[in-house]
């Protein structure tokens, strides 16, 4: 999942630009620095944080990047100098604004986050499916609440609403 946010950032960053970062590029470096984390976020913000380091470390040269299929084949030597650039900037860009989703608390700001990040239209349909997992398991008296936040796996269940009023 956290190599389909990258990808669907770089779409949504170099959508109207030739020379984006090829998907074998991204999925190989991304599966080289992931460090086997069992959540999302997490895993994104490692993967964003080693490859930034990785890329500011190796400047003015580029990263090394083989070819899983062919090991003397590097992926970064294919793009031009322009290319790399554009590819350092969005990296160091995209690794400064995941951490935010750590710390954007209301479901319209982390909304707001996400936007920018993923495009309009595929977040609106993650929140709109969210909001609707949310009352499914209120309205089945699955939902649950604990210290960190709402949920379906743990927690004391929250108790029925009950309107008062006309």
């Amino acid at each position: 999942r956290a190599i389909q946010l990258i990808k669907r950032n770089r779409d949504i960053t170099f959508a109207d630009q030739s020379g984006s970062p090829s998907s074998i590029l991204l999925t190989t470096v991304s599966a080289t620095l992931y460090q086997g984390e069992t959540r999302i976020l997490p895993a994104l913000m490692t993967i964003l944080g080693r490859l930034e380091e990785n890329v500011k470390s190796a400047w003015p040269h580029r990263i090394s990047v083989a070819n899983p299929t062919n090991r003397s084949e590097d992926l970064c030597a294919k793009v031009t100098d322009d290319q790399y650039f554009r590819f350092v900037q969005w990296v160091c860009g995209f690794a400064g604004e995941v951490p935010k989703l750590n710390h954007t608390r209301g479901l319209d700001r982390i909304a707001a986050v996400l936007k920018v990040l993923f495009g309009e239209q595929v977040t609106t349909e993650v929140i709109k499916s969210y909001v609707r997992r949310l009352d499914e398991a209120r309205t089945g008296r699955a939902l649950r609440y604990s210290g960190s936040g709402l949920g379906v796996t743990s927690g004391l269940i929250s108790p029925p609403h009950v309107f008062h009023g006309e």
